[in-house]
């Protein structure tokens, strides 16, 4: 499992002090596992075709077993930059039109 808010590099390292998504993306699809799982929370603004090729590529595996998706549950003590609602639920609905499960937790009004 690894959690990939987003796909944007930039402005990260003023956000979090974890690995860039870049790198924990190819670091994740080079590990050979038969199961994987993302988690996409709290979710962060992304690319919207470029996170939808990421989860592609990931179900190309055959190891992407589903994705958790949700927003920040937490909005008043952090903030984040988020996607709008309907960039969220393009990008939910063309990751499940590319045969991946998604599961959601503080979903907002984006539906699964």
């Amino acid at each position: 499992m690894t959690t990939l808010e987003t796909n944007i590099d930039e402005g990260y390292r003023n956000i979090s002090k974890a690995p860039l998504p870049s790198e924990r993306f190819r670091d994740f699809l080079d590990l050979d596992y038969p199961r994987k799982v993302v988690t996409i929370e709290p979710v962060m603004d992304f690319c919207l075709d470029g996170f939808v090729d990421w989860m592609v590529q990931l179900k190309r595996q055959d190891s992407l077993e589903y994705v958790w998706f949700g927003f920040n549950s937490k909005p008043k003590q952090v903030q984040l930059p988020e996607p709008t609602i309907e960039k969220a639920q393009t990008f939910v609905d063309k990751i499940i039109q590319n045969g991946i499960e998604v599961r959601g937790k503080s979903l907002r009004e984006v539906r699964i």
